[in-house]
């Protein structure tokens, strides 16, 4: 089920389990990006995370991770700023679904214990990866 979402069918970002795989998926603007972790999920409580290393304007890689170890990565192109209209959702996706692999799904909700959600940003990485990525990006 659906650990955080935040946007719907025209865009945002998921992070779910799935036939106990962790898979983060970007849907950016109706072009999918989908990271998805190279091994099951033991039982169990543990931390999983999602990481996004950015290497050039708005591409990266996104980096999944299993009480700290990696677990699988993939490439995602992102947006500058993504503006949505459904807001987040904990625990479940409302409304119209990130994701098309669970929209037959309804809201998927997760079926285990949630019990804390973190949002760790770097501004000053980002800030400083941005700033280098444009200088090589062609002026329109």
């Amino acid at each position: 089920g659906v650990l955080v979402a935040s946007g719907g069918i025209t865009g945002g970002y998921t992070l779910y389990i799935q036939n106990n795989h962790l898979i983060y998926e970007l849907n950016n603007f109706r072009t999918w990006y989908k990271v998805r972790s190279d091994e099951v999920l033991p039982s169990g409580a543990h931390t999983v995370s999602f990481r996004y290393d950015m290497e050039g304007y708005c591409v990266g890689t996104g980096v999944l991770l299993l009480d700290g170890r990696e677990i699988g990565h993939g490439y995602v192109e992102t947006v500058p700023m993504m503006l949505n209209t459904e807001g987040m959702t904990i625990g479940y996706d409302g409304l119209t679904p990130v994701s098309l692999t669970y929209r037959e799904l309804g809201e998927f909700p997760f079926q285990g214990t949630l019990y804390e959600v973190i949002f760790d940003i770097e501004p000053e990485r980002y800030t400083k990866t941005l700033a280098a990525g444009r200088e090589n990006d062609p002026i329109i």
